[in-house]
């Protein structure tokens, strides 16, 4: 059994003082209990704010297994008692997004329906969506942040001159792919033909591998428009990207009387598009889908510009979504985002509305903190509960608390 301090129990019940009260705190958390699973080690913890008393419920974790480890977004039942919090893991096995089932009794966790697909989930909300007309249940729906990373090749504009190293040694490889077939090192050496200019080959190629020779002052290099830096401990790759060939010219500066080349071999890039060294750039595309909480299957509503932690609504219309220390505001049916303000408050992992007011954890000093969802000031003062690294928190009311009374079932 948890045993409060002195200063556990007065920071405990800064939410309850009457200054938090004054500043417009909806009541309606001090009849809740809250949930909250530790990001960093799977445990599920709970705060009872109808006496100040937190606990740790378990580890989530299926079967025997180990624990179930990122979980960054979590919901429950809003309109029955619920025994499961409906979480969000991403097995690191095969980066799938999986619904997950975490007992609030016991934090056993039962993976529902097969993936959600690649993606982590960074927020997820829930909100009833219709009365129960005395035949069948009230219905419900459950709201997530989806984050999908693509990685590709990146892409540069490329020019300049670079002193080519066309030795025998393998790690100073010269290769060249053109439309008129391949060329190497031992393309280039002394005697080999060129014209009066020294040039060897000018026109289109579609790979070049390189390694510089010389210092710096030899390869005069552009990506992008900037000076680019060439290592001459380094072999290059250049692949043109489809549809950009690069415009090249190989030539040799110093040509002996008969036509043969006799001094460096240079590679100038005039122009082109490549991809090199397995450059890359990932892009985030963040999309607001629902969940259906019995078969994990989501459906798409809108994609968002901008990357989230948290997401709350009370409406299933207009929903909150933190991002770092700033408050958004999500109109899925005008399918615009518009920022409400900065908190100040570092940065908010995880939130849920509890009546009128937005309730946020923030991780720099493991506080909850209550948020007006319309200008993102602070009500009250924060709360330092003794929970850390939490990745979600959902509230629950305590006449619905499963700790407190036998659940329904799901």
């Amino acid at each position: 059994m948890w045993k409060r301090t002195a200063t556990a129990m007065a920071a405990a019940g800064l939410l309850s003082a009457a200054p938090a009260m004054a500043q417009g705190v909806d009541p309606t958390y001090q009849s809740m209990v809250m949930y909250g699973v530790n990001s960093s080690n799977g445990q599920l913890l709970r705060y009872d704010f109808t006496n100040n008393t937190r606990s740790t419920v378990g580890t989530v974790r299926i079967g025997e297994g180990n624990p179930l480890l990122g979980i960054d977004a979590g919901a429950v039942c809003p309109v029955h008692a619920c025994g499961n919090m409906y979480a969000f893991w991403t097995n690191p096995d095969d980066g799938e997004a999986k619904l997950v089932y975490v007992s609030l009794t016991t934090a056993a966790a039962t993976v529902v329906g097969e993936t959600l697909g690649a993606g982590q989930i960074t927020g997820a909300t829930s909100v009833q969506t219709a009365e129960a007309d005395g035949v069948t249940a009230a219905q419900w729906s459950v709201y997530a942040l989806q984050e999908v990373q693509q990685v590709e090749a990146a892409e540069f504009d490329i020019e300049g001159l670079i002193n080519i190293n066309p030795n025998n040694s393998p790690h100073a490889e010269f290769q060249m792919s053109t439309p008129g077939g391949d060329y190497t090192r031992d393309d280039l050496h002394q005697d080999t033909d060129v014209d009066g200019d020294g040039v060897f080959y000018h026109g289109e190629a579609s790979v070049v591998v390189v390694k510089p020779k010389g210092n710096g002052s030899q390869n005069d290099l552009m990506i992008d428009g900037q000076p680019f830096d060439l290592q001459n401990n380094t072999t290059y790759v250049f692949t043109a990207v489809e549809g950009h060939p690069m415009n090249v010219k190989v030539f040799n500066d110093h040509v002996h009387s008969n036509g043969k080349a006799m001094g460096k071999w240079w590679i100038e890039i005039e122009n082109g598009r490549v991809t090199f060294n397995d450059e890359q750039v990932i892009t985030v595309t963040t999309s607001l889908i629902t969940v259906d909480h019995k078969t994990g299957v989501s459906q798409f509503i809108m994609e968002l510009g901008r990357q989230y932690d948290s997401l709350s609504t009370s409406d299933g219309q207009t929903f909150y979504a933190t991002a770092d220390d700033e408050l958004w505001m999500i109109d899925a049916s005008a399918e615009t985002e518009s920022l409400v303000g900065s908190t100040d408050e570092g940065d908010m992992m995880a939130g849920e509305m509890v009546g009128s007011t937005l309730m946020v954890f923030e991780t720099i000093g493991d506080s909850l903190v209550p948020v007006n969802p319309l200008d993102a000031s602070k009500q009250g003062y924060s709360a330092h509960l003794n929970l850390q690294d939490l990745g979600t928190i959902v509230f629950v009311p305590a006449t619905l608390d499963p700790q407190n009374a036998s659940p329904a079932i799901d």
